[in-house]
């Protein structure tokens, strides 16, 4: 596991005054240079903050993080995959389950920093298409008379769909 840096003891009082919560924990920690994903992510918690601290879990420093452009990035689940791959063969822990996962753009920023030679990074590339789920359902349960003699819609505006018929 990464190493970072000697542990020493905090006086209890000293960090409560200085931590008063999560929010304080994660600004904290990015103030001592580590990039953490989004506040929002559902990876950002207690836990998280503190084992990427205390080196249990990796998470990069802002000094290592290099951009690289993907203007049209695929599907989340696959820069997890991708992530997930990295991780293993780095033999690295990086905190990630199926509810704790980072936002998009922290995993495009890592993804392009370690393994810029993804396909998604090259200037060509385009996601495929996004497969809509194909409904099962193939009729609508109505009154009888319900859709006689009704116009059809003349909307210009794409109209949100409706749960009866998504």
């Amino acid at each position: 596991m990464e190493s970072k840096g000697r542990m020493t003891s905090h006086n209890l009082e000293e960090v409560k005054r200085i931590i008063g919560g999560k929010a304080d924990l994660y600004e904290a920690a990015v103030r001592n240079g580590w990039y953490l994903p989004k506040f929002k992510s559902t990876i950002i918690t207690e836990d998280y903050i503190t084992n990427v601290i205390t080196g249990k879990i990796y998470c990069p420093k802002f000094e290592e993080i290099r951009l690289v452009p993907c203007p049209r990035a695929p599907e989340k689940d696959i820069l997890l995959r991708d992530l997930q791959r990295l991780m293993t063969s780095e033999k690295k822990s990086c905190g990630i389950d199926d509810i704790h996962v980072p936002d998009k753009g922290w995993l495009l920023a890592v993804l392009g920093t370690f393994n810029p030679k993804l396909e998604y990074f090259k200037k060509g590339y385009v996601p495929p298409p996004k497969v809509a789920a194909l409904s099962n359902l193939t009729k609508v349960e109505l009154p009888e008379n319900f859709l006689e003699n009704l116009p059809i819609s003349k909307r210009k505006v794409k109209a949100r769909r409706l749960h009866m018929i998504s």
